[in-house]
């Protein structure tokens, strides 16, 4: 799968890039699958990596007055 024109796609709306750079872009990358309820970063913890979802969906919890909303 090439997500060249889908990040095209999305990203055109702030900045117009042409195609082949998206793809010179996704090569520097990989596509991963990852299952339900998987944790792409710990709490309190520096992000590593520039993540896109091409399917599916994400959510972010956040911890206040002892729960998490």
């Amino acid at each position: 799968m090439n997500p060249a024109p889908l990040m095209k796609k999305f990203f055109d709306r702030f900045y117009d890039m042409p195609l082949f750079e998206w793809e010179n872009y996704c090569k520097l990358g990989e596509i991963i699958t990852v299952g339900k309820e998987k944790i792409l970063k710990e709490a309190y913890s520096t992000e590593k990596y520039l993540n896109f979802f091409i399917k599916g969906s994400g959510g972010i919890l956040l911890w206040n007055k002892n729960n998490f909303i």
